[in-house]
């Protein structure tokens, strides 16, 4: 059984997901997959994405596709979404962000992170024909102003090669971002790269052409997730068109040495059954969080089966556990993150093994404990609307309604700044020096 919350009365409990309830008539993204989300104090952002075209006879089109033949930015991108959607969790809609400035176009199997909780940093992915057009370029999105600007230079001869379905992870308190393996639609790699946001520059750390006599390294892959931990590259599953790599073994990159080893994981010994090993089954197009110590692996596909495990590995002894929640839907080709708060959430993704049916369904659980002002703001909003709900009230905004509620601002500092207010244009973004001195 899916373990699920009560969507009527507000209890918290950690690992247990919850569906986000979208309002009849509500402007929502289309169902997709390939796409990436970054999450806020109190917002999900999603970038990009993939739906297939039905063929002008076919019975399969829904209402939904014929909405579309009517958004004159689906008209001149698809298959693919160039959109930026914001999700709040204060208000529980969606709304689709105006794009300025320049945009990447690779808008399937990039990679994507969150700096400063106010930029968003996508990089690599593909155009359709997948493969014919990708990228090796980093833009940031300026969350404030929606401006958007490309941070690499194509003259950088240690970048990255044009790839997609690369893994990216980045280091907060050096200011890197390390990037991993990927695949052209032919050929694959496990190449690793560390960019500077410093000084804007990549650096090769790893190429399986230089080091290819080495006794060690991993096979080439695709759509795996990296974690980094105690300054090593942890790579989990990921795979080909063809295959999917174990998660009992995990490759391990050490930054400091630029070497491979392979460090054997211990398995959920509850989780052994007559059809497993107490190991998660070998995958890719999955997801993973990473938290303290902790890698949260949910989703996924090893091209027969689609998943909705949920399971956690605890890097510093490299136990597996299988935990009693799913989610709601087995997915693949989705994306995940966390809040700064603990708060995961799961958007999208492909729902079928005819690689045909997607999702635009939002889960969301906690994966700690907030503080407990969180909790009670987190519970007041989940009243507010379970109330307008009932009484069908959606017209009075949030805001007068927590001003009616006399709970001050001070109270609610991550969150009263990010309801919807009328705001005055504001500068755009200047990305000719380091983001770390980007304006405010």
């Amino acid at each position: 059984m899916h373990a699920m919350i009560d969507t009527n009365m507000y209890s918290f409990q950690a690992f247990c997901f919850h569906k986000m309830q979208y309002k009849d008539g509500q402007t929502v993204p289309t169902a997709r997959s390939g796409h990436r989300i970054v999450s806020t104090h109190s917002d999900v952002y999603s970038y990009g994405g993939y739906k297939p075209v039905m063929d002008e006879d076919s019975d399969e089109d829904s209402d939904e596709d014929m909405e579309l033949e009517s958004d004159d930015q689906w008209l001149a991108t698809k298959p693919l979404f160039k959109e930026l959607w914001r999700f709040s969790y204060v208000t529980r809609q969606w709304t689709r962000q105006p794009l300025r400035g320049v945009p990447p176009p690779e808008l399937a199997s990039h990679c994507a992170t969150l700096l400063d909780n106010k930029y968003l940093l996508v990089f690599g992915g593909t155009s359709f024909p997948f493969g014919e057009t990708s990228s090796n370029r980093l833009s940031v999105c300026n969350l404030t102003t929606n401006e958007w600007k490309c941070i690499t230079n194509s003259d950088d001869n240690e970048a990255p090669i044009e790839m997609y379905g690369q893994a990216l992870t980045i280091d907060r308190t050096s200011a890197h971002i390390y990037v991993c393996g990927g695949t052209t639609g032919h050929q694959y790699a496990i190449d690793v790269h560390r960019f500077d946001l410093q000084t804007h520059l990549w650096h090769c750390l790893y190429s399986r052409d230089i080091n290819f006599f080495e006794d060690l390294f991993p096979e080439s892959r695709y759509r795996h997730a990296i974690v980094l931990h105690k300054n090593k590259l942890y790579v989990i599953g990921g795979g080909t068109s063809f295959q999917c790599f174990s998660l009992s073994t995990i490759p391990v990159f050490d930054i400091e040495l630029r070497k491979w080893v392979s460090i054997e994981s211990r398995s959920d010994l509850n989780a052994m059954t007559d059809e497993g090993d107490g190991y998660p089954k070998s995958r890719r197009c999955h997801d993973c969080i990473h938290i303290d110590d902790f890698v949260y692996l949910l989703g996924g596909t090893d091209n027969e089966m689609i998943f909705d495990d949920f399971w956690r590995l605890d890097l510093n002894v490299m136990q597996w556990t299988r935990l009693n929640a799913r989610i709601p839907r087995a997915l693949y080709f989705h994306s995940s993150s966390v809040s700064p708060t603990g708060r995961l959430s799961v958007f999208g993704g492909v729902v079928n093994t005819n690689h045909i049916e997607r999702t635009n369904e939002l889960f969301t659980a906690w994966l700690k404990i907030p503080t407990l002002k969180e909790m009670a703001f987190d519970a007041v909003l989940h009243y507010i609307h379970r109330n307008r709900n009932q009484t069908k009230d959606n017209v009075k905004p949030i805001d007068e309604i927590l001003f009616d509620l006399q709970i001050p601002a001070n109270l609610r500092p991550e969150y009263s700044h990010r309801i919807p207010t009328q705001q005055p244009p504001q500068p755009t973004l200047n990305c000719t020096v380091s983001l770390t001195r980007l304006p405010a």
